[in-house]
């Protein structure tokens, strides 16, 4: 799992290098959002901290584009690696809608019952000042259950980025 996902990432870094257009870097805020429940009680809390990143944009037809990132983030001295593979529709010139898958891998140390793994669903709106400047918001709501064990405990992490991008 390790060599696919080393493999994935060397694969998308070398496409998006090779890239005359469409390739970009963006970053700025990430908020973690997590929610645990246990037999009826919840418990949430949020922290903040900041993404850097690498994405690019294929042309898919009019008005449509497909956006895969690969971003590095940081929140309280934890280091999460995010690749969200985002489709975007322009409704009006600059302004544009996003969904689409979401990965996530925390790489804070768990207990057994535990995993740093999070399969989600992101949406947001995007616009571009420019053809190189642009700045979007997304919000990423966590699918699966970050416990893995028998008990009836739930632990999910949403994520918010808000930040820009320049492409080249």
């Amino acid at each position: 799992m390790k060599n696919l996902f080393l493999s994935m990432i060397a694969l998308f870094t070398m496409s998006a290098l090779n890239a005359q257009s469409g390739f970009g870097v963006n970053g700025g805020l990430l908020m973690g959002m997590g929610k645990s429940d246990y037999m009826g009680h919840s418990s949430s809390d949020s922290e903040a901290g900041f993404y850097v990143g690498v994405f690019k944009q294929f042309p898919l037809g009019e008005g449509f584009e497909l956006q895969p990132a690969l971003n590095a983030g940081l929140i309280n001295d934890v280091f999460l690696l995010q690749i969200p593979v985002i489709f975007k529709y322009y409704v009006a010139e600059g302004f544009n809608i996003q969904a689409g898958p979401q990965l996530l891998f925390d790489f804070e140390d768990y207990p057994d019952d535990f995993t740093g793994f999070n399969f989600g669903i992101a949406a947001g709106l995007g616009y571009d000042f420019t053809e190189k400047f642009l700045a979007e918001i997304r919000y990423g709501l966590q699918v699966n259950n970050g416990y893995t064990g028998d008990a009836d405990y739930s632990l999910k992490l949403n994520t918010l980025n808000l930040g820009v991008g320049y492409k080249f």
